[in-house]
C-alpha cells in the first residue's frame, strides 16, 4: 500500500512546526499547549512529544528559543509519562507482552546507575540522563501499545510529517538560514546539518524499500530523490552510511532470509542501480569526482579522491578519530564498570550546564559518536551485557512483526548511532528516534491484532462434509 499524505494531519503538523518561529515567546506558548495536549490521550501524547522536540532542535537562525524551553521539555515528558500511565490503567492495558522489553530497559538503567555511583564524576548528570531515557522510552513504548490507531494510520502520519518537514526545509535551500550552523551543510529547519541527516535516514530507508515492493513508483522515486538530495546537501556522511546499512540489512533479512519481499524485484532493482552507477561513472566520471570527493572529505577544496586519501582508516580517523581514541582510553582505564554514564572520561565532562528551574547540574554536551564503544566506555563490560540484553529484546520484537517496512524504519533509526550516539538523548533528536523505535516495536502486536480481526470477520469456509 502506498503511503498517504493526510491533509488534516499536515495542517496540524505545519502549525506546530512553524508557529514557534513567529516569536521567542511563541515557542513558550506552543510548549504550554503541548503539555496540556499530552494529557488528552495516547495519540496526543506521542504527537506532543514529537512537536515539542522539534521546538528544541529548531533552526536558531530563524528564531531563538526562550531559555525556559530547556526546562519545559522535561516537564512535557513528565506530563506525557503520567498521562500514559493513567490512560493505560483506564484501558486495562496488560503489560505481559511488553514486560520483557521494559524489564530489560529498566534493568540496564538501574545497573548503569549503580555503576555510575562508583565511577561518575557528576552523579546527578548520570542519574538524570539514565532515568529521563527510561521514562521517555517507557512512555513511548506503552503509548503506541494503547494507541487505537492502526499501523497504516501511523505510517501515514509519519509520512505526512516527513513531507511537511522536507517542504519547510526546502524553502531554505537557497537562503542563508538553511546553512546557519556552518555555512556549508544544509540544515533546513533543524539545529544542525547532522541533525537533519539523522532525521531523514529512517524515512529514506522506508521509501527506498517501498520503491522496490510497490508498483506505480514514480511518486516514490521523486520523493526518494528529494530525500537523497537533502542528505547530500547536509553533508551527513554518517546518515548516508546508516541508510546504506539499513537498506542493505533489510533487503538481506527480508528477501533472502525471511522471504517477506520478492527476490526477483530485489535483484532487478539492485541490477538497475548498479547499471545506472556504472553508466554515470563512465560518461560523467570527471564531472562527478570533485563533487563526491568534497562530500567524503567534508571540504570545499578536495577535487579528486587522491586529495582525500580514500582509505577506510583515514576517513574513520578524520571524522571520528579523536572520539574513538578517547573512548578506547576510557575502556582501558576502567574496563569493568566504565567512567560513568554520560561522562566524557574519568574527569567527568568539560562543560556542565545547570538547569535554571531545578538549580542542579543535569546536562552536559557529550559527543560520544560511536554508540557501541560509548556504552562500553561509560558502563564497562558489566553495563554492556545488560544493554545487549535490552537491544536483543527490542530487535526480536521488531523482527516478529514480519514487516519489512518496520525493519527498514527501525534499523534506519538505529544505525545512525554508529556515528551520532543519540540513542539516550531524549532531550534532543534522540526523542524522535525513539518515537520511531517505539512505533516499530508496537507493530508486532498491532499487526497480529489486525490479522486476528480480519480472520474473525472473514472465517474460512469449512470443507465439504465438515461440521
Amino acid at each position: 500500500m502506498h503511503p498517504k499524505f493526510v491533509r488534516k494531519e499536515a495542517l496540524d503538523i505545519f502549525a506546530f512546526l512553524t508557529v514557534p518561529y513567529v516569536h521567542t515567546y511563541a515557542s513558550l506558548a506552543v510548549m504550554g499547549i503541548l503539555i496540556l495536549r499530552s494529557l488528552k490521550n495516547a495519540d496526543n501524547a506521542i504527537k506532543a512529544l514529537a512537536f515539542g522536540i522539534f521546538i528544541v532542535i529548531g533552526n536558531p537562525g530563524i528564531s531563538e528559543n526562550h531559555p525556559s524551553i530547556a526546562s519545559l521539555k522535561w516537564i512535557l515528558l513528565i506530563f506525557a509519562f503520567g498521562s500514559i500511565i493513567l490512560h493505560s490503567q483506564k484501558k486495562g492495558f496488560k503489560i505481559r507482552n511488553t514486560a520483557p522489553l521494559l524489564i530489560s530497559l529498566w534493568l540496564f538503567c538501574v545497573v548503569a546507575a549503580v555503576l555510575s555511583i562508583i565511577s561518575s564524576r557528576y552523579l546527578t548528570i548520570s542519574i538524570f540522563r539514565l532515568f529521563s531515557f527510561a521514562i521517555g522510552a517507557t512512555t513511548l513504548i506503552i503509548a503506541f501499545r494503547i494507541s487505537p490507531r492502526s499501523i497504516e494510520e501511523w505510517k501515514n502520519w509519519f509520512f505526512t510529517f516527513y513531507m511537511v518537514l522536507c517542504a519547510l526545509s526546502l524553502l531554505l535551500v537557497f537562503h542563508p538560514w538553511g546553512y546557519f550552523r556552518n555555512g556549508s551543510g544544509f540544515q533546513g529547519i533543524t539545529v544542525h546539518p547532522q541533525t537533519l541527516g539523522v532525521l531523514l535516514t529512517p524515512i529514506a530507508s522506508y521509501v527506498a524499500l517501498k520503491l522496490i515492493t510497490l508498483t506505480g513508483r514514480l511518486k516514490l522515486f521523486v520523493i526518494l530523490l528529494i530525500l537523497l538530495t537533502m542528505l547530500w546537501l547536509s553533508g551527513a556522511r554518517t546518515a548516508m552510511l546508516a541508510l546504506v546499512l539499513s537498506f542493505g540489512f533489510t533487503i538481506l533479512f527480508a528477501a533472502y532470509y525471511k522471504g517477506l519481499i520478492s527476490k526477483s524485484k530485489v535483484t532487478i532493482s539492485i541490477l538497475s542501480v548498479a547499471a545506472i552507477t556504472v553508466l554515470s561513472v563512465i560518461f560523467f566520471g570527471e564531472q562527478l569526482e570533485p563533487v563526491f570527493a568534497a562530500f567524503v572529505d567534508k571540504s570545499q577544496t578536495s577535487t579528486t579522491f587522491d586529495d582525500v586519501n580514500m582509505t577506510t582508516e583515514h576517513l574513520l580517523m578524520r571524522s571520528r578519530g579523536p572520539q574513538i581514541e578517547n573512548l578506547i582510553r576510557n575502556i582501558e582505564y576502567q574496563p569493568l564498570w566504565g567512567v560513568g554514564f554520560g561522562m566524557d572520561g574519568p574527569y567527568g565532562v568539560r562543560h556542565v550546564e545547570t538547569n535554571a528551574l531545578l538549580g542542579v547540574p543535569i546536562s552536559a554536551p557529550v559527543e560520544a559518536g560511536f554508540l557501541p564503544l560509548a556504552i562500553v566506555s561509560q558502563t564497562g563490560v558489566i553495563g554492556t551485557v545488560f544493554f545487549l540484553l535490552f537491544i536483543g529484546r527490542y530487535l526480536a520484537g521488531v523482527f516478529r512483526s514480519h514487516d519489512a517496512e518496520m525493519i527498514a524504519f527501525a534499523t534506519g533509526a538505529l544505525f545512525v548511532n554508529l556515528g551520532e550516539a543519540i540513542f539516550f538523548s531524549l532531550g534532543g533528536s534522540g526523542m524522535w528516534m525513539w518515537i520511531i523505535l517505539a512505533f516499530c516495536f508496537s507493530a508486532q502486536f498491532k499487526l497480529s491484532n489486525e490479522y486476528n480481526i480480519v480472520i474473525k470477520n472473514n472465517p474460512r469456509p469449512l470443507p465439504d462434509g465438515a461440521s
